[in-house]
């Protein structure tokens, strides 16, 4: 049996259907369907088998907005850890990346490179942020797990374990996850550590459609005189990622904007990359922010996970796979240790500790290599 007394195959679980439960308490509430909330959420339910609620502040139908992910090989193994058949369902049509290369605007190689040569079966593939929102959404409804959507956290009480809701109406759970992203309400709560730094960059992401688009090399190309960059993976044989980052700020969250934005950066770079973006459907304009390393993930019963503990800058590729290894650590300290509130604690503070040094560095790391290319 399911969750809230439901059979995994039971209507309210089939594949891309929300489960819906209205419990006022659980023994897990995870802030946020981001891809490090459901992965916690799908790990928990497998390790401890103890009821997960996930609480989603957008509707359900915007949820899975944005573009594509760079999946490197720690992000591969940890899908693999989650389950193996979902993890060969987004790897599936995708392009194996084989080969990369840098490139001035005005012409030139910077450096090139094969993936395979610096590391004998290096799997990188692009996957749309969508699948892999609705690969694991669906997964962890399969599981049971009692998704809330339209539910907006205001403030958490580590104190009583207790989550307060916008609309007036309170939570009380065992264990509290802000997988909340980088602006997170949980980790405002606990820690009290101002809004994250806003780096002087904004990004432009899109997908692109076209028979025989894609090549299997990852391309970078940099203009002669600014920090502006662009940037393309492949996706599938008829699809490609691109992304250009540039001097600039922009509000927090995703903006959708026209190809006129990001093509005022590029007035030095070759036409056939204006072209793949003004052919692009759909823009999303994002602001960058990170945060230093905190020593501090957590209090009491709640703790912190992806964004929420450690927003870094994209330029390693490695938020989401950092979110996905939170998640598994996450899972592994509480599967022997939510039996009581003590031991609940020890094992947060255990998973903490675990994933500190790993995540702080990849911090460090991203917000160098900005420093270093965006001059």
């Amino acid at each position: 049996m399911g969750f809230c007394g439901l059979p995994a195959t039971s209507p309210g679980a089939k594949r891309g259907r929300p489960l819906v439960c209205l419990a006022s308490s659980s023994d897990v509430v995870i802030v946020g369907s981001g891809i490090g909330g459901l992965a916690a959420a799908v790990a928990l339910r497998k390790a401890t088998n103890k009821s997960v609620t996930v609480l989603e502040r957008s509707n359900g139908e915007d949820v899975t907005d944005g573009t594509s992910i760079s999946v490197w090989p720690n992000a591969w193994a940890a899908f693999e850890a989650l389950d193996r058949d979902s993890c060969e369902r987004l790897r599936s049509g995708k392009v194996l990346v084989e080969s990369g290369k840098v490139m001035k605007a005005s012409g030139g190689v910077i450096t090139s490179w094969n993936f395979d040569q610096v590391w004998k079966g290096f799997e990188i593939r692009a996957v749309p942020r969508q699948e892999i929102i609705s690969e694991l959404s669906t997964l962890a409804t399969e599981l049971g797990v009692d998704m809330r959507y339209s539910t907006s956290v205001e403030r958490v009480d580590p104190s009583s374990s207790t989550i307060y809701v916008e609309d007036g109406s309170t939570i009380t759970a065992g264990i509290i996850v802000g997988a909340d992203g980088a602006g997170s309400r949980v980790r405002s709560s606990v820690l009290k550590d101002g809004s994250p730094t806003v780096a002087p960059l904004v990004a432009y992401r899109g997908i692109v459609e076209g028979k025989g688009i894609s090549t299997r090399q990852a391309l970078q190309v940099w203009d002669d005189s600014s920090s502006v960059r662009f940037g393309s993976v492949p996706i599938t044989e008829d699809k490609m990622y691109w992304f250009v980052t540039g001097p600039g700020t922009a509000p927090r969250g995703t903006s959708f904007v026209t190809s006129e934005e990001p093509l005022q950066l590029l007035d030095r770079f070759p036409e056939d990359l204006k072209d793949l973006i003004m052919k692009s459907k759909r823009i999303y304009r994002n602001g960058l922010v990170d945060r230093l390393p905190s020593l501090k993930w957590g209090e009491e019963t709640v703790t912190l996970l992806g964004d929420a503990a450690h927003p870094m800058l994209p330029n390693l590729g490695q938020g989401a796979a950092a979110a996905l290894e939170d998640a598994l650590a996450l899972a592994s300290a509480l599967q022997h240790g939510m039996d009581d509130p003590t031991s609940a604690k020890e094992a947060l503070r255990a998973y903490e500790r675990s994933r500190f040094k790993r995540a702080s560095i990849i911090q460090l790391r991203s917000r160098g290599v900005s420093n270093l290319t965006h001059w």
